[in-house]
């Protein structure tokens, strides 16, 4: 019995290599919810260049992101369903196009943060008392 015990120790220690005993667990991908304010045509541009940009970073699709992408198709009226299913979809983050989009992400969740593209100042549409800092009001 002794040696039975032994052996499966044995056994299983050697299954342990350092590898197995290191490895990391394979991230999930960062999930991008992407609520475009036009159609896909013409927001073709700018979709296009975010996924050039994260590559250019080392973010390869598919691997390290994904994007969830909802179209208003110019009609604000369907923004607030697109926002409200993109947000039942729990992304890591919300990315708008515009700032009647940011407002529209941000009545659809309160606890995923929302990045907005273009638009009006964040602090213009009441999402932010404040910005951080005067650099940030220069990016747009």
């Amino acid at each position: 019995m002794n040696n039975r015990r032994n052996l499966l120790i044995v056994l299983g220690a050697a299954s342990f290599t350092p590898q197995t005993l290191f490895a990391q667990a394979k991230k999930p991908p960062v999930v991008i919810g992407w609520l475009g304010a036009s159609t896909a045509e013409t927001g073709a541009r700018r979709f296009t260049a975010f996924k050039e940009g994260m590559a250019a970073l080392g973010w390869k699709e598919g691997q390290r992101f994904v994007i969830d992408a909802r179209w208003t198709e110019g009609r604000i009226e369907t923004a607030q369903p697109l926002a409200e299913e993109l947000a039942a979809k729990l992304p890591n983050i919300i990315l708008t196009q515009s700032s009647s989009a940011s407002v529209v992400a941000a009545n659809a969740s309160q606890n995923i943060p929302i990045v907005q593209a273009s638009g009006a100042s964040p602090v213009d549409v009441g999402l932010a008392p404040v910005l951080a800092s005067s650099a940030f009001r220069h990016a747009s």
